[in-house]
């Protein structure tokens, strides 16, 4: 049995097939049928429960056909990395009920408040001590030469510009995380800025000490080379083969390959390679995604096939005959 993951995009086209040009109707009445009679297998993962959750944000209407038509096409199939295992899930779950539950979950939204609780008023009482002693440590003076750098510094810390305390700076940082993916004004100049200074030093200055503080590396480094040296380690995760995917997937778009506009893309389509990696075939009508996709699944030798929707509906039959 072929696995096709499908990007949220598709699962939309096959939602609302009713309203697709004539020309477009007919390749996704039989890709639909082929997944309803069961010629292929569908999952569902926690990433198009992302892709539900910020609809459900804006507009609450269209989230019970949303979920209707997953339940409808995956059979409630849900592969999902969840926080801690070592290894993906394959499981039925009710996709309602797993949003449910992110909705449940859905985080704060202020530093101020984080990890602030209403049944443990102790924790309250740490939290805001953790805010006033931050409050009243002042930042380095030459933190302000930001500003002067470029307007985009003034953007990203408002509040340290004016209060120039750790509290600030947490709060800016805790902001930007929630800017980046709803202000697309704000990505795209951050964006502009980066891609500026890398025409600008496509070769980075002689130094004569580590360019990052305990880095001790060589006094020229190209651009990429900075960015392997110089980005911050996190904690692997339990599935390596998850930090692989993700971690290639995000890189190569940062550093310029096929950049999506909008950081919530990004993050979200990175996600989608990941649990698509899983499967035969990755399907999709984002001509970046795709393009990343097949980049980082050459890289990782990982033998999914990434296909946009055009091609792929052209070769249904060869789909089906591959599978016997």
């Amino acid at each position: 049995m072929k696995l096709v993951y499908l990007d949220w995009n598709i699962f939309n086209k096959l939602e609302h097939i009713t309203n697709l040009p004539a020309e477009e109707q007919a390749p996704y009445q039989q890709l639909d049928k082929l997944i309803l009679d069961g010629e292929v297998t569908v999952p569902y993962s926690n990433a198009h429960i992302n892709d539900l959750y910020r609809g459900y944000v804006k507009d609450k209407t269209f989230t019970p056909g949303h979920l209707a038509n997953i339940s409808r096409l995956t059979k409630d199939l849900c592969i999902t990395q969840y926080w801690g295992e070592k290894d993906v899930r394959w499981h039925h779950r009710d996709p309602a009920g797993f949003l449910d539950q992110i909705i449940e979950e859905s985080p704060p939204t202020s530093f101020r408040s984080l990890m602030k609780t209403e049944d443990f008023p102790e924790v309250n009482a740490l939290v805001d001590e953790r805010n006033r002693r931050l409050e009243n440590t002042p930042l380095p003076e030459k933190f302000s030469e930001s500003y002067k750098t470029a307007p985009i510094f003034a953007t990203i810390f408002p509040r340290c510009k004016t209060a120039p305390n750790f509290l600030s700076l947490m709060e800016d940082i805790f902001d930007l995380s929630y800017k980046m993916k709803t202000d697309f004004n704000l990505y795209k100049s951050l964006r502009k800025f980066i891609t500026t200074a890398q025409q600008k030093f496509p070769q980075l200055a002689e130094s004569t000490g580590p360019m990052v503080k305990g880095i001790d590396g060589p006094k020229h480094l190209t651009w990429n080379e900075a960015w392997e040296k110089a980005k911050p380690t996190f904690k692997p995760s339990p599935n390596p083969s998850y930090d692989k995917v993700v971690d290639l997937f995000t890189t190569t778009d940062l550093k310029g390959y096929r950049q999506d506009e909008r950081f919530a893309n990004l993050i979200d389509d990175a996600l989608h390679a990941f649990y698509a990696s899983h499967c035969d075939y990755f399907l999709t009508i984002d001509k970046r995604c795709a393009d990343k996709a097949r980049k980082v699944f050459e890289t990782l030798k990982i033998p999914t096939e990434v296909r946009e929707a055009p091609q792929f509906l052209a070769d249904l039959d060869k789909v089906c005959d591959s599978k016997k």
